[in-house]
């Protein structure tokens, strides 16, 4: 098998993922008071999820409820057995199901384009977080790196096929005309790092939540690198069912900029080059602009 074949299978398995009939079926069971977090990976998504529940739930559940963070906050679209992260044959209605036991207001994890949501995000609230594009190759090498049964080819390849196919892309030509939909809020992953309780007040104020100042203080710390990181085994790699190689670490640093180091210039050129080819002029500043430009 060639390196591009080998990159094809890993491409292909990551996109399968989404289960058209469950979004289906969940359409009519959709709330009011449902928040839908829907970013393209590697963005920022289990950071900013993490922060969401220990918010909604003002921090009584600092063990996430003994869940694991995809138990806390379910992938809505993802086809395995629920929470158990098993890919083996399921029942929709029985997923569905154990959605309606989610007691408001509910979060969903989603890596979906705007024409999925659509049919019931116009009842409640969406989310969405963007990270600067130079950083996205270098996060998802070190994911799929760690995937039990998966197979890439070295960075060098990886990184060359991340460019060509760049789903980025068509998830920002999807989103960007709905920017500033009444119901979406839609963050960064460099303002998060630049100012965590400014940017988290913001989310108070769209969700509507309820959070004391000594809360919100508590799930900032929760929700931070350093917490999740000593956390890791207990809240995001449960060993006996985790789709992650043993001994693997799925928390890295967080630091905004330290991926991009990993591009040669040409990488970065080639990156920039196809952004500007493909998207408008406003949406790549919102990408790649300094944060301390969007700060009110």
């Amino acid at each position: 098998m060639t390196q591009n074949q080998k990159m094809a299978d890993v491409l292909k398995a990551y996109g399968s993922m989404c289960h058209d009939g469950i979004l289906e079926a969940f359409e009519e069971k959709a709330r009011e008071t449902d928040l839908f977090c829907v970013t393209e990976p590697k963005s920022g998504q289990t950071w900013l999820t993490t922060f969401l529940f220990h918010v909604k739930t003002r921090c009584k559940q600092p063990d996430l409820g003994g869940k694991g963070i995809i138990g806390a906050i379910p992938w809505l679209e993802i086809p395995c057995n629920f929470p158990e992260n098993s890919f083996q044959p399921f029942d929709v209605q029985d997923r569905i199901n154990h959605f309606e036991s989610y007691e408001n207001p509910r979060v969903f994890k989603m890596h979906v384009r705007w024409n999925k949501i659509e049919p019931f995000c116009s009842k409640a609230k969406v989310i969405t977080i963007t990270r600067d594009p130079r950083d996205l190759p270098y996060s998802w090498f070190n994911h799929m790196s760690i995937l039990k049964g998966i197979e890439i080819p070295p960075w060098e390849i990886f990184v060359e096929d991340w460019i060509d196919k760049m789903s980025l892309i068509p998830w920002m030509k999807s989103f960007w005309p709905h920017r500033n939909d009444e119901n979406v809020l839609w963050l960064r992953y460099e303002d998060l790092k630049l100012d965590m309780e400014g940017t988290a007040r913001k989310i108070l104020d769209f969700t509507g939540w309820e959070c004391s100042d000594e809360e919100l203080q508590t799930a900032i710390e929760l929700s931070s690198f350093s917490h999740m990181q000593k956390n890791e085994r207990k809240h995001f790699i449960q060993e006996d069912r985790t789709i992650f190689r043993p001994g693997s670490n799925f928390i890295r640093d967080g630091k905004v900029g330290s991926n991009r180091q990993k591009l040669t210039e040409g990488m970065t050129e080639r990156i920039m080059e196809k952004l500007r080819k493909e998207l408008p002029e406003d949406a790549i500043e919102w990408l790649v602009s300094d944060p301390n430009d969007h700060r009110n």
